[in-house]
């Protein structure tokens, strides 16, 4: 007698996120140098911000909520692996990337925000833009960059168009707080937890350096980013690292102000009633 038990399983096979090859190994989403500087606490809240249009008014809605994802769960999430790429391109690019930021990243984390040339701009830009990347798979529903920007990002080695990338210096009571965040953006005629997004923002705080990503898949978004970077020139503390600025960041005779919570708090606020503007419906 053939039971359900006795039945072989179906194999479902990954497929790597940026390759599409089959068959993934477990990726570290924080690299295992950094370990040491992340707190055992160490929390992401996934949110969602949806548009939605009242079908008898014709009157927009924003709603915001928080879902659970891989990267809040319980357990040391600072070693949190996820399932999302092969081994080739593991221990290929994404290595190399990781070993061309990691000492500007060191730096940063240690509060030494010193002299950054174009090429370390670029080199920061890009691990933020794999971190971005591999971060939002811990929760599929609010990942936003798709399979040709992976592509893209893949073969350039740097963020591809709809990115923009921000670095600043925690505050102790930042520093403390352990503040993370990766919100999704979508538009719907009716509110559905299953609504795609299509734009996102991530923050995240590592010892002394405060980390923020901004990309979207929808066109034209010249417009949307040259707004958010203006929000951002008028909240002191961040600065822009993608594009890359021609003129040098220096820690000396200007340093980084520090962030604290309230002020990224207050910007990512900022920045989402920007994005939430030029969805359109």
């Amino acid at each position: 007698m053939t039971t359900t038990e006795s039945l072989p399983r179906k194999q479902f096979v990954r497929q790597c996120i940026f390759c599409g090859a089959d068959g993934v190994t477990k990726e570290h989403v924080y690299p295992r140098w950094m370990r040491n500087y992340l707190p055992n606490d160490l929390r992401t809240d996934h949110q969602v911000s949806l548009k939605t249009q009242e079908l008898h008014t014709g009157t927009n809605q924003h709603t915001h909520y928080e879902q659970p994802g891989a990267m809040n769960k319980t357990g040391a999430l600072r070693s949190r692996k996820l399932e999302v790429v092969c081994q080739s391109c593991n221990g290929g690019w994404m290595s190399m990337l990781q070993s061309e930021a990691k000492r500007p990243l060191e730096q940063m984390i240690h509060g030494r925000f010193g002299y950054r040339t174009l090429k370390a701009q670029a080199s920061i830009a890009s691990w933020a833009c794999m971190f971005t990347t591999i971060h939002e798979r811990g929760h599929v529903p609010t990942a936003t960059v798709n399979f040709h920007q992976r592509q893209k990002f893949m073969a350039a080695k740097l963020p591809p168009p709809g990115w923009l990338v921000w670095i600043g210096r925690s505050s102790d009571s930042l520093a403390s707080a352990h503040f993370g965040f990766h919100r999704g953006f979508g538009i719907s005629k009716v509110l559905s937890p299953d609504i795609p997004m299509d734009t996102q923002l991530t923050f995240a705080q590592m010892g002394r350096l405060c980390l923020l990503t901004f990309s979207t898949i929808k066109e034209p978004h010249g417009m949307l980013r040259d707004q958010l970077l203006q929000v951002t020139a008028g909240h002191a503390g961040f600065r822009p690292v993608w594009p890359p600025s021609e003129r040098p960041i220096f820690e000396d005779p200007v340093p980084f102000p520090e962030i604290s919570a309230e002020i990224a708090g207050t910007l990512i606020a900022d920045l989402s009633k920007v994005i939430m503007q030029f969805i359109d419906l």
